[in-house]
């Protein structure tokens, strides 16, 4: 009897010390594929496609894809207003994970998009609060809600 008490006891310490160990770290909980409408405010609605597949300080590998974007709100003093749309296709550096916040660095490719800050907020476990900040021309913001696919 004494025998089996003993093992009983080992195997709920195994159990209880093995779920400590699986918990995901912040960065394994944001990796997936991310799809939302963003608002930049003079610029209107676009899309963003976003794929993180690794997410490290040393590497972050992702795919992110903002697509041509709805004008309706965009204001008509910006020249780029009656341009046709285009995408952008930055890359991210991951900057780190505090106050529940993920913060990445955009750098973008190509002149279409303003390199910038991004942060990330879980709302939920399949939603993710989105807000940009322009590094170099800091009253470019954009503001959304992503969505786990």
């Amino acid at each position: 009897m004494r025998y089996l008490l003993y093992i009983v006891s080992v195997i709920v310490f195994l159990i209880a010390f093995s779920s400590c160990s699986s918990e995901e770290t912040p960065e394994e909980r944001i990796i997936g594929t991310w799809t939302g409408s963003i608002l930049e405010p003079e610029f209107g609605f676009f899309q963003a496609d976003i794929t993180l597949t690794k997410v490290s300080s040393i590497e972050t590998i992702a795919r992110i894809a903002y697509g041509a974007n709805d004008k309706s709100l965009c204001n008509n003093d910006i020249f780029f207003c009656d341009d046709p749309s285009e995408a952008c296709a930055p890359t991210w550096m991951y900057n780190g994970f505090a106050n529940e916040t993920y913060t990445f660095l955009e750098t973008p490719i190509g002149t279409f998009c303003a390199p910038g800050l991004v942060t990330l907020r879980f709302q939920s476990d399949d939603v993710l609060s989105y807000d940009f900040v322009g590094t170099e021309e800091p009253d470019i913001t954009s503001s959304g809600t992503l969505n786990r696919l």
